[in-house]
């Protein structure tokens, strides 16, 4: 898995807005820094080689973002919509996410590490080298989603949303649910534990189990 090609040394501080360039809402090379901004709608958003960290950025509207090379650290971007955004190379480090919408979104070596990301919607994104750790998605949506090279570690499931996703060699057994919502071609070659094998017993079969 790819990370983000950023040089901490020559990123210049700034807040969110002070950032943006004044012909387009773009983001390059900056930090900002416990910043906050709320309710904020910005046309096709490119952030590139950039750093957020300790800010609120709650309720705002990114959708069609283009984020490459973004670290977001500490940060609430509870509520924001990135739907229809792509983003490549990027990290959430111990971030707030509570109902962030990446619906119709592009994620390509993508990391959410020890995140909060319940209810979360990834509604027909795709997903491709994305790695999510340690982190809460209780009723997440991941509607229609394609999935390629995920993988989820000791992360919170429960309740959440697979209908039409297909989790074939995606390994779950370190994960932490009691009920999903998914049709048994779901899960059908995903690798479980023996506890959630036997979860699944009951109308959804041909699952592996981890070893």
């Amino acid at each position: 898995m790819k990370k983000p090609e950023l040089l901490m040394d020559n990123l210049e501080e700034a807040l969110f807005l002070e950032g943006l360039q004044s012909d387009e809402p773009m983001l390059e090379s900056i930090h900002v820094r416990d910043d906050v901004v709320r309710h904020l709608t910005l046309g096709k958003l490119i952030m590139d080689k950039s750093m957020i960290t300790e800010s609120i950025l709650q309720s705002n509207d990114f959708s069609k973002a283009e984020l490459t090379d973004c670290i977001f650290s500490h940060c609430d971007l509870s509520n924001t919509n990135l739907s229809g955004a792509i983003l490549y190379r990027c990290e959430f480090v111990n971030c707030k996410m509570v109902g962030t919408i990446f619906a119709d979104a592009y994620l390509n070596h993508v990391l959410f590490k020890s995140c909060h990301m319940e209810m979360v919607n990834f509604t027909n994104g795709n997903l491709k080298f994305v790695r999510v750790a340690e982190c809460n998605l209780t009723n997440a949506d991941m509607i229609d989603c394609q999935l390629k090279n995920f993988q989820v570690n000791h992360t919170n499931l429960q309740n959440i949303n697979l209908i039409g996703t297909l989790l074939k060699q995606v390994d779950i057994s370190t994960c932490d649910f009691t009920q999903l919502v998914v049709s048994p071609k779901t899960i059908e070659h995903c690798l479980v534990n023996e506890q959630q094998a036997i979860g699944f017993a009951k109308g959804l079969l041909k699952v592996k189990i981890a070893t």
